[in-house]
């Protein structure tokens, strides 16, 4: 039978495993607290806000279209009202809308924004206000005025855009897009 004390060596440690032992107890004081800090700076508790980009212009803006392949109606002038409207305020949107094949407005036609924020989504008809025959070139085509108005809800330092789509009694459509930012 073997005494378990006596197999079981005593050696002192050297000097070189105490350099060792020292070194790798700095390194884990180094190394650990940058892997946690890393981590906490990977997942913030709350995002900070995104710094809002201001409008070009103010006021009443009047934006006139024009195509090299110009369509049937054709969107030919927007003015928007205010231009940089605020949280709460109204927004008053006008298009005119020259229409070359047809004279006619019926409950087909019509014009219709969609307007997307930065957050939310939304759509105005708007309200036929005049039409009239318009000479253009010895030709006659039928020009309409159409007039809405929205209010916002919703934050626009990233999106601020409008898709404004007409539609004439044939079904015909055309749309423009416009970004304000």
């Amino acid at each position: 039978m073997v005494d378990t004390e006596q197999s079981i060596s005593k050696q002192p440690i050297s000097k070189k495993q105490i350099v060792v032992l020292v070194l790798l107890g700095i390194a884990a004081l180094v190394i650990i607290p940058n892997i946690i800090g890393r981590q906490a700076q990977k997942a913030p508790l709350a995002q900070e806000p995104k710094e809002c980009l201001p409008l070009y212009g103010t006021g009443k803006q009047t934006y006139s279209v024009l195509t090299g392949k110009p369509q049937n109606p054709q969107i030919v002038q927007v003015e928007v009202d205010p231009i940089d409207v605020r949280r709460n305020q109204t927004q008053t949107v006008t298009v005119k809308v020259q229409d070359k094949d047809n004279n006619t407005i019926t409950k087909e036609s019509g014009v219709l924004v969609k307007i997307f924020l930065d957050n939310k989504n939304l759509a105005a008809a708007l309200k036929l206000v005049k039409a009239e025959d318009m000479q253009e070139n010895s030709a006659t085509s039928f020009l309409t005025t159409w007039q809405g108005s929205w209010v916002k809800e919703d934050s626009n330092c990233n999106t601020y855009t409008q898709t404004i789509t007409a539609k004439n009694s044939k079904g015909e459509k055309s749309s423009v897009d416009l970004s304000f930012k």
